[in-house]
């Protein structure tokens, strides 16, 4: 065998090597740590979580949602008030700038989290019930029965429709996040939003809104 004949031959052995060792950018990330339930438990167990009432049977779909555009983000806490030589306009763009020099690791950490779905297990800490079910599951129960969504109340009547979350972005710290979600209850009812969360006294609690929507 000729030296450039081995050389060319290692070359593909070593290529071939890095392939299989390079993670698939389109599956699904098996678990999700302890943080990411910690985030999504806090927001379902606020007192109007979603627009549910107390004690509603909480449908979650297993995958995380890649709907909420995460290399957007940034301009969903986007202050669009008109700003004025005063006074107060100064305070607001103060707020504006410190928010996201605090959130800025955490948004870009969103945008990287969310470009492969994680997929949730049985590890919410909510007062309620809840079922997860995979989006397959999820969309057969819309379309089958007479009408749309008939037999997805049928399956669960005592549930307001499902919630699906974002990939959760956290600072290094985790001690803020960002995380997007929302909730589907019929062919024209949902609404979603971005929260900004932090972490005070070892709870998770949103400190500002980001970009919603409502249908």
């Amino acid at each position: 065998m000729g030296r450039y004949t081995f050389v060319v031959l290692l070359g593909f052995f070593m290529a071939g090597c890095n392939a299989a060792s390079r993670p698939n950018s389109q599956s699904t990330r098996s678990s999700l740590d302890a943080a990411v339930y910690e985030v999504y438990s806090a927001l379902l167990s606020t007192k109007d979580a979603f627009g549910m009432n107390p004690g509603t049977m909480v449908i979650i779909q297993k995958e995380t949602s890649k709907d909420f555009m995460p290399n957007q983000i940034s301009k969903c806490f986007q202050s669009h008030e008109e700003y004025h030589f005063d006074l107060e306009s100064a305070v607001a763009l103060y707020r504006q700038w410190q928010f996201h020099m605090d959130f800025k690791d955490a948004i870009h950490d969103f945008e990287l989290e969310n470009k492969v779905p994680g997929e949730l297990t049985r590890q919410l800490m909510i007062p309620g019930p809840y079922e997860i079910l995979s989006s397959n599951q999820i969309n057969s129960l819309e379309v089958s029965g007479n009408y749309l969504w008939a037999d997805f109340y049928k399956n669960y009547p005592s549930s307001e429709g499902y919630v699906a979350f974002s990939t959760v972005g956290f600072n290094a710290e985790r001690t803020r996040a960002i995380v997007s979600a929302y909730r589907i209850c019929g062919s024209l009812c949902g609404g979603g939003r971005t929260y900004a969360m932090e972490k005070v006294n070892g709870k998770w609690v949103e400190v500002r809104a980001g970009c919603a929507w409502i249908s």
